[in-house]
């Protein structure tokens, strides 16, 4: 443990972590600015990866909370990072530090004229719902003929959205915005990814796999990812029905991020998800940035601290779209998370609602996320700047028309 493990002490402890625990921590900001750190069972990276990966799983943790590349430290002026292979031990701390220069998530701020939110885009209409629904049911069966993680028939089934459909078009297209990720050799085109319904937005699932997805027990890792290798991460033996297959050059694979035994009776940890034989990726695979910030959201849900961050003294002037149309249920739902959020953390830890704002702000905050931004919001700038000119054009003409006419009529 380091020095700072051993003496300072950690406003962490919450009755609920014991049957998880022993415990590790990563501490991701600097100390001495509202410090956000996760605290992590032991188990986590040693079942979730194989003995020779251990800390590059926590590292992809980190990188997933944060929005940017960086090393794990026992110290942060520590010379090398720790070893990819390193037994993760109880009481252990561990330090994110970024391997390139980035502004730090708690000082970094816009401009005010930066922060114009985007009107919202009504792609997620809700009278649109229904046959927007159907149309991605469809797409996700000739993906995946039964559930991706079981064998449950498909008319059992429904799409999981990987980004819950009420956060809406324009929370997804921020997030698509908010960094190339560029640790990542493989990137995946994103320009056209820009409604909730997409089918790199889903996959198909079972009742109970839809559950444990939707309150982020479980969640979905692909790899290769550009820090973790298809071979990093461990596999469950599962005997496939003739139709579908895994593919054989990346892999989706479903690990527990908080879960009882019998919680986990539901889907094996490390079950990969399976794909119509002969796709061949005539349908489009889920999207790994959005995987991969659902992850971190996860992970700050169950297991992370710091949450004063949240605070306005600390938000940055990020844009903030406006919510979709909710029906009943969700509204009601909505409601629930809001007042627990206002009472504190909750059973679970962060209500969701926070863990997904601190992540995206997290991820606008890196220096990659800045500049994306910058220019997303400059080209905004420049077609209302058009705009306006072609408006101003069109007034002076109309006057001077009147003018004209005024005078023609004397």
């Amino acid at each position: 443990m380091s020095a700072l493990g051993q003496t300072e002490a950690w406003n962490d402890f919450r009755a609920d972590d014991e049957p998880f625990g022993p415990f590790l921590r990563v501490v991701l900001t600097p100390a001495g600015t509202g410090r956000i750190h996760l605290k992590l069972p032991v188990r986590l990276p040693k079942e979730n990866a194989e003995p020779v990966a251990p800390m590059k799983w926590l590292r992809n943790a980190a990188v997933s909370v944060m929005g940017m590349d960086g090393q794990l430290k026992t110290s942060r002026d520590a010379e090398g990072a720790v070893p990819d292979d390193e037994e993760p031990v109880e009481g252990a701390v561990y330090y994110f530090v970024a391997v390139s220069a980035a502004p730090h998530p708690l000082e970094f701020a816009v401009d005010m004229e930066m922060a114009r939110a985007r009107s919202h885009l009504s792609g997620s209409d809700a009278s649109s719902r229904p046959r927007r629904e159907e149309r991605l049911k469809n797409e996700l069966v000739s993906r995946h003929i039964h559930c991706c993680l079981t064998d449950v028939p498909s008319n059992i089934c429904n799409p999981v959205h990987i980004i819950p459909f009420h956060k809406g078009d324009e929370w997804l297209q921020l997030l698509v915005e908010s960094r190339p990720r560029s640790y990542d050799p493989n990137l995946e085109d994103l320009t056209e990814l820009d409604t909730i319904n997409d089918i790199r937005n889903a996959f198909f699932a079972s009742p109970n796999v839809h559950a444990y997805l939707g309150n982020l027990q479980l969640v979905i890792i692909k790899t290769p990812n550009g820090i973790l290798s298809t071979t990093d991460i461990p596999r469950d033996n599962r005997i496939l029905t003739p139709d579908v297959e895994f593919p054989s050059d990346v892999r989706f694979t479903a690990q527990w991020i908080k879960g009882t035994n019998a919680d986990r009776a539901v889907v094996p940890n490390n079950s990969d998800m399976s794909f119509a034989k002969g796709n061949g990726g005539q349908l489009s695979n889920p999207s790994p940035l959005l995987l991969e910030y659902m992850f971190g959201v996860a992970l700050v849900k169950h297991w992370g601290y710091g949450q004063d961050f949240l605070g306005p003294e600390h938000r940055t002037n990020v844009r903030r779209p406006v919510s979709a149309p909710l029906d009943p249920t969700l509204k009601r739902k909505m409601r629930e998370q809001k007042a627990a959020a206002r009472g504190g953390r909750t059973a679970e830890g962060m209500s969701q609602l926070e863990a997904e704002e601190l992540v995206y702000r997290l991820w606008c905050a890196s220096a990659e996320g800045v500049e994306r931004r910058k220019a997303a919001i400059a080209e905004e700038e420049a077609h209302e700047n058009f705009r306006l000119d072609r408006l101003m054009q069109w007034r002076e003409r109309t006057l001077h028309n009147n003018a004209s006419e005024d005078r023609q009529s004397r």
